[in-house]
Parts: C-alpha cells; structure tokens; sequence
C-alpha cells in the first residue's frame, strides 16, 4: 500500500451501526452521591455552544452487564483511586424495555470502547419533520424536544437494576 492509500489519524470517522439484539444487557456508568442517592445522565450530554463543537443526541452505554469498576474503567480508560472508585456505580438496562419505551439502542463501537452503545429517542418521531432524513440526525432541537416530552419514559423508570462499587463487592 502506498503512502497515499495508508489511512490517516485524522481521516472521517467510518462507525459500524447496529441494532443491540433483543435480550441483551446494556450497563450505562454514573455516581453515588455522598447522600447514597445515584446520579446518571438521564438525557444527551447537550452541548455547549462556547466550547463543544459537536452535537450529542444519545446517551451512552455499554454492551453487557459489565461489573462496576471494569465498566468506569473503560469509560474512563485507566484505574481511579481508591477514595474515587467509591462513588462509581452502574445500573443496567434489558434492551427490549428500551425499545418498549420507544427508545433506539444501537451498537456504535469506538476504538476504546467496541461494546459501545448508543441509546437514542424515539427516531420515527424525530424523523418525521424530516422526510428526506438528511438534516434529521445533526438537528440537536428535534432530539431536545423528544428528550424533553413529559410523556417520555424516563430511563429511570425502565432499569433492571442499579449498584454501587461497594454494593457490587
């Protein structure tokens, strides 16, 4: 292969996108609280107009039921301390409650992370403004309004399961 054909760092991104089969485990990492409550993302990290200059329209998670600290581990790609570790947590998700609810889990491995997963809104909703899908995926609005719905199944609502690092020890 010539110099000209070897990929580059900083070529575009090519992700795989798959659905997350029926019956699987999806684990999506947070923290416990000082007060013992938890704390996860419960809609897209949105961005910040001054400083990020992508959009993020999904809540990420990762593909199994992963023990807390591996699953810290991966996200944050080395070992914290000790007195850090002890405010990890996890909670768990069966894929079909996620569709249930009308959310899209979707493998979108990375190259730290190739159990990666994806969980977005309902895109039949937030696609139908759209008919040519073109724009449909980068208009952060449309994914804030469903995110937004009060009618929406709150994540919180639909989880198997959540633990603490020293619940799981």
């Amino acid at each position: 292969m010539s110099e000209e054909q070897q990929p580059r760092w900083d070529d575009p991104q090519v992700r795989s996108v798959t659905i997350v089969p029926l019956g699987t485990i999806v684990t999506h990492v947070g923290t416990r609280r000082a007060d013992g409550t938890f704390k996860f993302a419960e809609t897209p990290k949105w961005r910040s107009m001054s400083h990020d200059p992508w959009v993020e329209v999904d809540v990420s998670m990762i593909e199994g039921r992963l023990e807390v600290e591996d699953a810290w581990r991966r996200v944050r790609r080395m070992t914290a301390p000790a007195a850090k570790r002890l405010r990890d947590a996890a909670r768990y998700f069966l894929a079909d409650h996620l569709y249930e609810n009308n959310y899209f889990a979707m493998r979108t491995p990375t190259a730290n992370i190739p159990e990666h997963v994806s969980v977005y809104g309902d895109m039949e909703e937030i696609s139908a403004p759209y008919p040519d899908r073109k724009d449909m995926l980068i208009f952060e609005q449309a994914h804030r309004s469903w995110w937004s719905e009060p009618t929406r199944v709150r994540l919180e609502e639909i989880e198997l399961e959540r633990v603490g690092i020293e619940d799981a020890a």
